[in-house]
């Protein structure tokens, strides 16, 4: 078939496996919680004001004594006699044997002292927001702004995480160089399947990405390979997985003191990628056509870092649409499409293999996961977008 179709392929077991790291709070921000997060300690852990005012026991009648001086934040407080009023501050401790706040804008408002009052008003009880014990966050979450606030709130420092892996890209090939080669003398081209590689991981999560470009030598991608296996969690090669002279990627791993797996793989023929390792760093290979390296990309490489640092699957967003081509054998894969607003609806076109064009970067949008189906134009589909 002209389309392109990605067949089941199976990658091994062992690099969906993330392992848990302890680290502290303070650096865990984008990791996701390894473990049930409880509270090891009552919050507040006192009985809090929740205004400026005047700490007092609700059934005193007035008139109140107004003891000298005020609470401080951050220091304990005497109890409070009864019959006594004592200034204190939003945050800051209520004395034992007051059970309430009268609110006031300032100290020499001795006035406001006298009024009465309900028991608990303008006051926060200790453990009123969680008990020593209390779940706080779930296995799974991911560890965001809101996150960070309430664990740091509830004292915990150290917390067990799935950390975002650090990732390398590498694009080979002598025409090739870094993103910026206007001006240089021959023939060159930037690696825009670099560029797109690494906003595809940075927009994942991935908070480092190293990308590197190396020429059509065996010697320095292997090089360049074992750096990159010294630094990162995961490894991602861009060209020369094919079988031609200059197509160096599987040699240059093995110089790089990797191993390559199995690549039979694949159902109806070898992995449209190479699947391999270097010190135990997983390597993808992806081709260099922008079509491949973007389906590659999309449906095995994101899905896979993915899962080295969340709890639940990467589940891509899903859209209905017409099926504008016609797929009239029965096939098993994952079919490349296009999205086109139409004034019904979005249109799926199968996209073409075989072309290096890079406008396929926007116009592909997604794929239609086949199971022994045959697709006629005009059928209703289920199309998982890419992550663009």
């Amino acid at each position: 078939m002209k389309s392109f179709l990605l067949r089941p392929f199976e990658l091994p077991q062992a690099w969906r496996e993330p392992e848990p790291q302890i680290t502290r709070l303070c650096e865990s921000f984008g990791a996701s919680l390894a473990e049930d997060i409880t509270a090891e300690a009552d919050a507040p852990a006192y009985d809090m004001a929740l205004r400026d005012g005047w700490a007092v026991c609700a059934a005193d009648a007035a008139p109140r004594v107004i003891d000298a001086g005020s609470v401080e934040n951050g220091h304990a407080a005497q109890a409070l006699a009864p019959g006594h009023a004592r200034w204190v501050n939003t945050g800051g401790p209520v004395p034992a044997g007051a059970d309430a706040v009268i609110a006031a804008d300032d100290p020499a408002d001795t006035e406001r002292a006298q009024a009465s009052i309900e028991a608990g008003r303008h006051v926060m009880r200790a453990g009123a927001e969680w008990r020593c014990g209390d779940p706080l966050i779930r296995k799974g979450t991911p560890i965001g702004a809101a996150e960070m606030a309430l664990l740091l709130e509830a004292g915990i420092d150290r917390v067990r995480v799935l950390m975002p892996p650090e990732v390398g890209v590498i694009a080979t090939g002598n025409e090739l160089k870094d993103l910026y080669c206007q001006g240089e003398p021959g023939p060159l081209r930037v690696s825009s399947n670099s560029c797109y590689l690494r906003s595809l991981l940075l927009s994942l999560g991935v908070k480092r990405v190293h990308t590197l470009s190396a020429p059509d030598d065996e010697e320095e991608i292997a090089r360049a390979l074992a750096g990159l296996a010294r630094r990162t969690q995961f490894i991602l090669t861009i060209g020369g997985t094919g079988g031609g002279l200059k197509d160096l990627t599987r040699r240059a791993i093995l110089a790089a003191g990797g191993r390559i797996f199995d690549e039979t793989r694949c159902r109806g023929g070898a992995l449209p990628f190479i699947a391999a390792e270097i010190g135990g760093v997983p390597v993808l290979g992806l081709p260099g056509n922008p079509l491949g390296a973007m389906m590659i990309a999309q449906r095995a490489a994101l899905p896979l870092i993915w899962s080295r640092f969340h709890a639940e699957p990467y589940r891509p967003q899903a859209v209905t649409a017409t099926f504008g081509g016609d797929i009239p054998e029965a096939v098993t894969g994952e079919l490349c499409v296009s999205l086109r607003p139409s004034e019904a609806g979005l249109v799926a076109l199968p996209v073409e293999k075989g072309t290096g064009c890079a406008r396929l970067f926007r116009e592909a949008g997604g794929v239609i996961v086949l199971r022994g189906e045959s697709l006629r134009q005009g059928e209703q589909v289920i199309v998982e977008r890419f992550a663009n």
